[in-house]
């Protein structure tokens, strides 16, 4: 099965808001050793789908697929925060094609203008315009993330943290193409040659690594491979959160934190 991919390069700005400003890891309650939102969220997980990021249906029609992993992993999330609220959201192939095709310009009939998105202008779109998904019931409805904010790349601990709190935390990769090969279990070779950008919502932890949603499977993975393979990362706060409702944690500033995303 071909894999897409679709991740610009990584653009650092110095107006992004850091999540490691409004955590204190001294304070919070540590994560726990091994856990799976994806899991806890009740989603059959057939109905992750690919979202046109890989060989998919489009309008009925036989679609190969196009580098949209940018717009799929924000239905993912999309659908795993409102899994547990009784209306779950999910995203159809054709709304996340659409997506992609209005802020790239990529032709579905063509193929053309199939050349990815940088992670932090969906993100901007997505809280300032919002992304159409299907409700339970087959209405569409737009929905809008309160902000976003990055972490370090290097800091295995507040990735971890984040993962948990944040219920994921957004995985842009240099993906290496045994990656792409090997979707069991995703373990770094340096010898390999990297593929390009990808984005993948990471999870999951356990003993020895996480686990990522990418192309509708969740993947395990290595810590050496999300050290060498991460050149950015962001979180996001949703109203759907289930995770963020009700009594913040000790040590997270949580409206600090929506404040510096509310002034960007």
């Amino acid at each position: 099965m071909k894999h897409f991919l679709g991740k610009g390069r990584a653009i650092h700005r110095l107006k992004t808001v850091h999540v490691g400003n409004f955590l204190d890891m001294g304070a919070l309650p540590p994560a726990p050793p091994a856990w799976g939102w994806e899991y806890a969220s009740k989603i059959d997980p057939k109905k992750w789908g690919m979202l046109g990021n890989g060989p998919d249906t489009l309008n009925g029609s036989p679609f190969q697929g196009c580098g949209n992993c940018v717009v799929a992993k924000a239905y993912h999330f999309i659908t795993l925060w409102t899994g547990n609220t009784g209306n779950p959201l999910y995203g159809t192939t054709e709304q996340a094609v659409g997506v992609y095709s209005t802020l790239s310009g990529f032709d579905p009939a063509t193929g053309a203008n199939d050349n990815g998105l940088d992670m932090q202008v969906f993100a901007d779109y997505w809280k300032s315009t919002g992304i159409p998904c299907t409700d339970s019931n087959g209405n569409t409805v737009t929905h809008k993330i309160l902000g976003y904010a990055s972490v370090d790349i290097h800091n295995v601990p507040l990735l971890n943290q984040c993962a948990y709190l944040f219920e994921g935390h957004d995985c842009g990769l240099q993906l290496p193409e045994s990656a792409e090969e090997n979707t069991d279990d995703w373990d770094f070779d340096p010898s390999s040659p990297i593929a390009g950008g990808h984005d993948a919502p990471r999870f999951g932890m356990g003993r020895d690594g996480g686990h990522m949603l990418s192309w509708a499977l969740s993947i395990p993975h290595t810590n050496p491979f999300l050290i060498n393979t991460l050149d950015e990362t962001y979180v996001y706060v949703s109203e759907d959160q289930l995770n963020l409702q009700g009594k913040t944690p000790s040590g997270f500033d949580r409206e600090g934190l929506l404040n510096a995303m509310s002034a960007v």
